[in-house]
């Protein structure tokens, strides 16, 4: 696990191997329209840890193509931690480069100083793991609330 500063800090990111995998996904998909790749060092992902206040009124839940996907703001408070992440953008940039991916855009992650941090559900638990406990089945209940301090640990995607 590693924070956005210890993040930045690595030499070499490896993005284009699971990004072929999501830009496959696109063509062969008429409901998809992003691609998606885990971040990572080597052949390990990268799983960052998160701090800061809760941006959301609880947890997001959205309908698309018959499935559910979850999500909530984090304010950063860290202003180090801003600066990393943007710089992490720039170095997946990069990385697609460098792979000859080009013709993508990299959306940055940090938007007024928040992420929005996607919970990815098997088996009825979020694959993220945090301070707060949260529930697919029970989102709306799960007591976050805005400017409520948060830690969260998941792969950098």
């Amino acid at each position: 696990m590693s924070t956005p500063t210890e993040i930045s800090e690595l030499e070499t990111l490896n993005v284009s191997q699971d990004l072929q995998k999501g830009l496959k996904k696109v063509a062969d998909s008429d409901d998809l329209f992003m691609a998606v790749g885990r971040i990572k060092n080597g052949r390990n992902s990268l799983r960052a840890l998160i701090s800061g206040e809760v941006s959301t009124e609880g947890i997001n839940c959205s309908d698309f193509s018959d499935r559910k996907y979850f999500s909530f703001g984090i304010e950063l408070t860290g202003e180090e931690d801003v600066s990393c992440i943007e710089h992490l953008d720039k170095q997946v940039e990069e990385a697609l480069t460098a792979n000859n991916l080009t013709g993508y855009e990299v959306l940055s992650l940090v938007k007024d100083d928040k992420i929005y941090i996607k919970l990815p559900a098997k088996k009825n638990k979020f694959t993220t793991r945090s301070n707060i406990k949260m529930e697919p089945k029970k989102y709306e209940d799960s007591g976050i609330f805005r400017g409520q301090e948060v830690s969260i640990i998941g792969d950098a995607t």
